[in-house]
């Protein structure tokens, strides 16, 4: 057995009974941080992310973030006391910091009043918003006095703050990232994804549009103008939601994320407690710059 809870269904308390059930299909809902029994998959309707059970080991995407930024902030000092230069200001990571969460389309798209909202941006390619990634990728280019310097300085930064999490590969992130892909290639070979996928492929041909080849999770975009691209991305998320496709598909994945952990849990452990040290060191680094007002100022030592 496996549980899929949602964070809207979390505030039922608080919202009409008949709105409540328009946010979320889940396959249960549970309020407890520890369901009694069986893996979960947490899905926030808002922000349209989901967490799984690997993911309780690594730092989340907010943490990732901060970790990223101290990251730069970090070559930078070290680059300037080589005789460098700041390739940034503290306005520039400030802003840096104030990021978008982007959605969780890992199984495909689901949530349509996000999709709705976002169809041009998808259909585009376009993100409309810095992740993770193109923050970090994108801060500045490295002006350093020497290669030496240059590789001291890399280095470090590399060694103290390089984000863990399950999507990113890194040598103290390795056991989880392992686990997160051997699970993946678990779930997709499980019957009850198998057929769960099946299942929208039949609601997507039968609202008039192909299913992608290459991907058996997406709609065939070939030969479609925008319009009609656009059309396609609501009917797939629609689709998936009057089904619940995610929710299966994301219960059946964190049921084999949660035999990885069982497997090697002792290990992941170990990369969960460097993920909380390298999330804290973060937080210090930025408060000592006087960015640590946005970022829980009281967790600084």
């Amino acid at each position: 057995m496996y549980e899929v809870v949602s964070q809207s269904m979390k505030r039922c308390a608080v919202v009409p009974v008949v709105a409540c059930a328009l946010l979320a299909v889940v396959v249960a809902c549970s309020d407890t941080s520890e369901p009694p029994g069986g893996a979960r998959a947490v899905f926030d309707d808002t922000t349209g992310t989901i967490a799984l059970p690997l993911d309780d080991f690594g730092m989340s995407r907010e943490e990732a973030e901060i970790v990223s930024v101290a990251g730069q902030l970090q070559l930078d000092q070290c680059l300037e006391s080589h005789g460098g230069d700041r390739r940034l200001t503290v306005a520039q990571l400030r802003d840096a910091l104030d990021f978008r969460i982007e959605p969780n389309w890992r199984y495909g798209y689901w949530n349509t009043p996000i999709v709705e909202e976002r169809v041009d941006e998808l259909v585009g390619g376009g993100q409309g918003g810095q992740t993770n990634e193109q923050v970090s990728a994108g801060l500045g280019t490295v002006d350093a006095p020497s290669g030496e310097a240059l590789g001291l300085c890399v280095s470090l930064a590399a060694t103290m703050l390089t984000p863990i999490t399950t999507e990113m590969l890194s040598d103290d992130a390795f056991p989880l990232v392992t686990a997160a892909m051997n699970a993946r290639s678990d779930a997709e070979e499980d019957p009850q994804w198998d057929a769960a996928v099946k299942d929208w492929q039949e609601c997507v041909r039968k609202a008039g549009w192909e299913v992608d080849p290459e991907y058996d999770r997406g709609v065939r975009y070939e030969g479609l103008d925008d319009e009609m691209a656009r059309s396609a991305t609501v009917a797939d998320a629609r689709c998936a939601d009057r089904l619940g496709t995610v929710q299966a598909m994301a219960g059946v994945h964190a049921r084999h994320q949660e035999l990885y952990i069982a497997e090697n849990r002792e290990e992941l452990l170990k990369v969960k407690k460097q993920a909380e040290d390298r999330v804290r060191e973060a937080k210090r680094v930025l408060a000592d710059a006087g960015l640590g007002e946005n970022e829980g100022d009281e967790e600084n030592p």
